[in-house]
């Protein structure tokens, strides 16, 4: 309903933050293949009204974000984006997220 909604919204526009964020550095550094991802400054994580999503990147990419049902589910699509040696327990920390 609204609420999920609110909440989906409100994960985007953090990830948007976070993506605005990795842009600003990338220009300030040469671009290179692939963005990596800096899982100590990443993390998923419970808060008060559902799921922060925190994601580093080492530069700007393409993504998209949109919700599939059965299960419900938000998926975040990254283009270019190595996430090598990466697992769900590097970022996920709570018990709402049940996996990657």
């Amino acid at each position: 309903g609204k609420r999920r909604m609110s909440r989906i919204i409100g994960i985007g526009l953090a990830l948007a933050l976070v993506m605005g964020g990795a842009a600003v550095r990338a220009q300030e550094s040469v671009f290179s293949g692939l963005a990596r991802l800096e899982a100590e400054t990443s993390s998923i994580t419970d808060s008060r009204h559902g799921v922060e999503v925190t994601l580093s990147l080492s530069q700007g990419v393409p993504y998209r974000v949109y919700t599939l049902d059965a299960p419900p589910r938000l998926v975040l699509d990254f283009q270019e984006v190595d996430w090598q040696g990466i697992g769900a327990g590097d970022l996920i920390a709570g018990a709402r997220v049940k996996g990657l």
